[in-house]
């Protein structure tokens, strides 16, 4: 599933934000685009696995996924403003809702079963800032 996600992530277009096709624009700020750089990187040292991106020229950040991470590591731990995916290894869904429950700035969780009845059990079970019933 998750090189199925980055193949995905990896295909979306970069660029001028003006143009229609666009999909992946510079952040609002050098200072924010430093500020998700230094999360990658430090995640990176403490063991995170670069999947994809990583790279930062200016106000653009590459679209980038990381594999590995965990509690402790920023892209965990902090509020990553911009094309981050972060990449959570869990054994059953009560680990991950423990894990997202950690979080301050989780706004959604996403359960991916492939019984429909009990995805819509298992999104009841989470807080998070978004819900769909």
């Amino acid at each position: 599933m998750i090189s199925k996600f980055t193949e995905t992530v990896n295909i979306l277009k970069s660029g001028d934000p003006l143009k229609e096709t666009t999909q992946i624009g510079p952040l609002a700020r050098i200072d924010l685009a430093d500020q998700l750089q230094r999360q990658v990187r430090e995640s990176i040292k403490q063991g995170a696995e670069l999947l994809l991106g990583g790279k930062q020229q200016d106000c653009f950040h590459e679209p980038t996924v990381l594999g590995d991470v965990q509690p402790g590591m920023p892209a965990f731990d902090e509020e990553t403003f911009g094309p981050l995916a972060a990449m959570i290894k869990v054994k059953d869904e009560n680990e991950a809702f423990k894990l997202s429950e950690k979080s301050r700035y989780g706004l959604g969780v996403t359960v991916c079963p492939t019984n429909i009845n009990r995805a819509t059990a298992l999104a009841a079970e989470v807080s998070d800032g978004l819900f769909y019933q």
